[in-house]
């Protein structure tokens, strides 16, 4: 939600240093109304019309003659209703139970629905707080974006050589390691901190002065990680579960899919497969640093990914052999179980 509208975030209040994760952005049904084909709704049945301009008053009035709202679903938080009047999809509300709300802008309030956010005639916003973070929802013309609040501050970055420190690792691993580090956002640089936990030791190409620093009970990258985690705020912990939800249904298509493409012989099946496997590891080293802060209660719910992958195993061979990866050959070394290494 990067791009959400300037005037929205002055009026909302929102600094300029927080970053907005984006969770949703849904536009509104083409319908002839959310078009911008006619500038009012009727109901033929309930007898009203609303016009644009009209008042809140005259809007609660129409919404109260015709209750009728379908959901607007937020995977990534389930927990935040949002939902679409169907007089005017341009029109949402928002359930503000057991939230408080920070700031807000062409909004109303409606004693059964919440806040009702009318996004017709004006850019309306509004900026939430709940015990899982603190969410802006917008609406312009019907397209409603949700995002989540993360304040840099929260998070306190690594960089490669402080993790390394001594470990001299191949060129691949640096790069695919400070890639994940330097991205701005949480889960990729939690999957970079993960992989120089999980593997920057192993891959040490000076292995005596590795055992040399084990003996003497020195900070190893895999320490420095944990010690990292142990000291992320809650938030930042609930985001990364969330996070891993959201990574994980994406990979459970993206399975579907690669087992379709095998039986069909398709061979662009591969790739998908190929992108599979390293986002399985990024998962990985997410679940890594996750587990490290306590939140090891996630790991049960990743395994069900992995056995259906390990059950489709004979059907994703049908692809042959993938393009040679130096990432999935190094899991594939340390964690011979992990069928994303297996299947490089």
């Amino acid at each position: 939600m990067t791009e959400l509208d300037p005037e929205l975030r002055v009026a909302l209040g929102l600094d300029s240093q927080d970053r907005l994760e984006t969770l949703l952005d849904s536009s509104a049904p083409p319908t002839g109304v959310a078009r911008g084909l006619s500038t009012m709704v009727s109901d033929a049945v309930a007898g009203f019309v609303v016009p644009q301009s009209s008042s809140f008053d005259e809007l609660r009035h129409a919404i109260d003659n015709k209750r009728r709202f379908e959901p607007v679903r937020i995977p990534a938080a389930p927990t935040l209703a949002v939902w679409r009047w169907l007089g005017d999809p341009r029109v949402v509300a928002v359930d503000t139970e057991g939230c408080a709300v920070a700031a807000s802008i062409r909004t109303a309030p409606h004693e059964r629905l919440g806040l009702l956010l009318d996004g017709r005639a004006a850019k309306a916003g509004v900026v939430v707080q709940r015990a899982e973070g603190t969410f802006v929802i917008s609406n312009i013309d019907g397209r409603v974006q949700v995002g989540r609040v993360v304040s840099p501050q929260l998070l306190r970055r690594l960089a490669l050589d402080e993790l390394l420190n001594g470990y001299e690792t191949p060129l691949w691993f640096r790069q695919v390691a400070g890639d994940l580090l330097n991205s701005t956002a949480e889960y990729d640089h939690a999957a970079g901190a993960g992989l120089c936990a999980r593997l920057a030791a192993t891959l040490d190409s000076d292995p005596r002065a590795t055992l040399g620093r084990l003996a003497q009970e020195s900070e190893t990258p895999a320490s420095r990680v944990a010690s990292w985690a142990v000291q992320l705020d809650s938030s930042v912990l609930q985001g990364l579960a969330q996070d891993v939800a959201t990574e994980l249904d994406a990979q459970h298509e993206a399975l579907r899919a690669a087992r379709m493409m095998a039986i069909e012989s398709d061979p662009g099946g591969r790739d998908v497969l190929r992108a599979l496997c390293e986002q399985r590891d990024d998962l990985e080293s997410v679940l890594q640093v996750l587990c490290a802060a306590g939140r090891s209660d996630l790991v049960a719910v990743v395994r069900t990914l992995d056995r259906d992958a390990t059950n489709a195993a004979s059907t994703l061979a049908l692809l042959g052999p993938l393009e040679p990866s130096a990432r999935l050959a190094a899991v594939r070394s340390t964690d011979p179980d992990a069928w994303w290494g297996r299947s490089a």
